[in-house]
């Protein structure tokens, strides 16, 4: 039978609830009634001697043996809850609470799988409570969080809640055959998740996970000026965790566009999604904390950057930055009057966001020469190129969006050197009339010598890609009829913003070649 025992309590408090595990385990009915012994302190010779007076808090009186009696009217107190769904965090509910007396429901948060600090309670009355709901918790519960729904005692001043921890004497946790009466239970609240993602197909979209608390929708709204607009695809989820959920949408995504992911209940015909954004409809959205459970994403379609580029490496091109929904291909195509034609070279890529990436070609390139990089699938087998445009059907084939392959074309220079006899205005100053270079460095001016180039008499600094008019101011003045060596020089100093001479920031090569022109120069 129920009884209170404020010394076990004290001690069960102070071992850190060590009793709970117990009761924690047990049905979802509570712990039955304790034994009918009485209180009492030590004895002299280390017993224990009766403390409880007849008619005591004990309910109790001697019986005609002088033993005790237990005259306890009360029920056997008991905590049952289960998991439960909330859409209110500041907020929980325990189905059934039996005290035999009035009482308090105590909400314990988890502490190493033992209850821990207090987050709410609620008053109880002696008997039977149904549907007990502790409001006003002093933080929200979290996803999946552990709570403990305990019984205590109301001893001290009634309808004030004052157990302070193991050294309180009020309003103790209620016992039941030594046990507290305490029962752990897990909280979930329906949600939402969804990561930005980049599309294999511009018709279909991924949400990461939904939880809900029964059966439902998750339905994918545009974005109508920063808030959710209309609807564009809805699928039917479960009750519980639903991961990777797949939603096909009714119109074409389009890059880098913002979509909202919605949790709508299913309160209408089954299998029907029926909201038309009125209250009262079926099928309305699901809140929580008076919010609605939404939660935005930006998808990002496949796709490429080109740009007219200079290399190093006559059997290399590079492209920028490649988006892509799914592991496949990035291929380089040559040119064909004007569209994409035999394959020259590729490369595989994982599904993501790429940069600089780099494509072995199957011949040296033509200076000048337009190429075409071009996404395609990987449906043969894995790791293999084996598209042949000459078969329907050939694994590998272009991606395309919306109908459309996606593909970009680009330019390709070799470095070079272009410049034009002239006559200067100006003998300390001449011109170059273009500089493609492969990276960073240097146009260096040379005298004659020897029918070639001699000594260095003036540079200036060059750019990746090309460099139109680049002028070169000379540490001497050029002499009438003049012959001079425009050179490309690569920066490999350090990386510095200083030519640092011959040996240092070397002549840049082309398949063994230097990179210079000779030009004449005419001064009045």
């Amino acid at each position: 039978m129920y009884r209170r025992t404020h010394t076990l309590m004290a001690w069960a408090l102070a071992l850190g609830l060590t009793t709970l595990g117990f009761a924690g385990c047990g049905d979802s009915g509570g712990s039955g009634g304790g034994g009918g012994g009485n209180g009492g302190g030590p004895t002299p010779d280390g017993g224990m001697m009766d403390t409880e007076m007849p008619g005591g808090d004990d309910g109790g009186m001697m019986d005609e043996d002088g033993g005790m009696t237990d005259t306890s009217t009360g029920p056997a107190p008991a905590v049952s809850v289960e998991d439960q769904w909330v859409t209110n965090r500041n907020e929980v509910t325990v189905p059934s609470v039996t005290s035999p007396q009035q009482g308090w429901l105590v909400i314990h948060v988890d502490d190493e799988g033992s209850p821990g600090q207090v987050i709410g309670q609620a008053q109880v009355e002696q008997g039977s409570n149904s549907d007990v709901t502790i409001s006003g918790l002093s933080r929200k519960v979290e996803q999946g969080e552990t709570l403990y729904a305990m019984l205590h005692e109301d001893t001290g001043t009634e309808g004030e809640y004052e157990f302070e921890g193991p050294d309180s004497s009020e309003d103790l946790p209620v016992t039941a055959d030594g046990e507290v009466v305490v029962k752990p239970f897990t909280v979930r609240y329906p949600s939402v998740s969804v990561s930005d993602q980049r599309l294999a197909d511009d018709t279909q979209v991924e949400v990461d996970e939904v939880r809900a608390s029964g059966p439902g929708w998750i339905v994918i709204h545009k974005n109508d000026d920063g808030s959710p607009g209309a609807v564009i695809g809805q699928t039917q989820v479960e009750e519980g965790t639903n991961s990777d959920v797949t939603v096909e949408l009714s119109e074409e995504a389009s890059n880098q566009q913002t979509l909202y992911a919605m949790l709508h209940a299913d309160t209408g015909n089954e299998g029907e999604y029926e909201f038309d954004g009125s209250d009262g409809s079926a099928d309305p959205p699901v809140s929580v904390d008076d919010s609605v459970v939404v939660q935005s994403f930006e998808v990002t379609l496949p796709a490429l950057s080109t740009r007219q580029q200079v290399v190093s490496d006559l059997q290399q091109v590079n492209v920028p930055e490649v988006v892509s929904g799914q592991k496949g291909w990035l291929v380089i195509h040559e040119d064909d009057g004007g569209s994409p034609g035999a394959v020259i070279g590729q490369t595989s890529v994982e599904r993501g966001t790429f940069s600089n990436v780099s494509v072995s070609l199957d011949r040296k390139i033509e200076n000048g020469e337009t190429l075409y990089a071009m996404l395609h699938e990987d449906t043969g087998m894995e790791g293999e190129y084996e598209f042949d445009p000459s078969q329907q059907d050939s694994p590998d084939p272009p991606l395309t969006v919306g109908g459309d392959v996606v593909v970009k074309g680009f330019t390709v220079y070799r470095q070079s050197v272009s410049v034009s006899a002239q006559d200067l205005q100006d003998p300390s100053t001449v011109e170059v009339d273009r500089v493609r270079s492969a990276q960073k460095g240097w146009i260096v001016i040379h005298e004659e010598e020897g029918g070639s180039f001699g000594p260095v008499i003036g540079h200036a600094a060059v750019s990746e890609g090309t460099n139109a008019q680049v002028s070169v101011n000379l540490d001497r003045d050029a002499t009438d009829s003049e012959t001079l060596y425009a050179m490309l020089h690569s920066e490999a100093g350090g990386g510095s913003d200083m030519y640092d001479g011959v040996q240092t920031d070397p002549p840049v090569k082309v398949e063994g070649d230097i990179v210079v022109k000779s030009f004449t120069v005419t001064v009045p």
